[in-house]
């Protein structure tokens, strides 16, 4: 998806009916590009800036044609949507205020339940040095998320690569 010379890391997909999304890392800033399809994956948009970071995740919505996307910028996990398609994105902002460094995060959002949006990540505080995993809500499409998020692992040893999927029965 990137003919710009550039070294391009980290690919994530979603799909949404006719609408191919891709999102990645272009590596020498890190930023956050995204480039989408709506014939199936036959051709792409040029890519377009998300912002800076690493990390990214994405998922989309047939019923809403919406397109969400999560990452990392400075230890920070960032969110920003699309409610066009992914023709334009709104301003990046910060998803929690937490105290350690998040990374590896993954984002869902159901279609049987409009306006809902999941993000789970992989965090280490300063506090505890372990890494463990956290997941917070949107129930309104990502405009507020949960002002605490829940820390789902809970065990002595690290825990790391947390994903997340939805299963939508309509």
């Amino acid at each position: 998806m990137s003919n710009d010379g550039v070294p391009s890391i980290s690919p994530k997909i979603a799909v949404d009916v006719s609408n191919v999304y891709l999102v990645w890392i272009s590596s020498t800033i890190p930023e956050i590009r995204l480039s989408r399809s709506t014939d199936l994956g036959t051709t792409f948009d040029a890519s377009q800036l998300i912002d800076k970071g690493t990390w990214p995740a994405i998922a989309a919505t047939a019923n809403d044609n919406a397109v969400y996307v999560t990452w990392v910028h400075l230890g920070d996990l960032r969110f920003s949507r699309s409610t066009d398609g992914g023709v334009t994105f709104e301003s990046p902002r910060r998803v929690i205020n937490n105290p350690g460094s998040a990374f590896l995060p993954a984002i869902a959002a159901s279609d049987s339940l409009p306006g809902n949006v999941y993000i789970v990540w992989a965090d280490r505080t300063p506090i505890s040095l372990i890494h463990e995993i956290f997941f917070v809500r949107s129930r309104d499409s990502g405009l507020h998320f949960e002002p605490f998020s829940t820390n789902l692992s809970l065990n002595a040893g690290s825990s790391i690569r947390p994903d997340i999927a939805i299963l939508d029965l309509r």
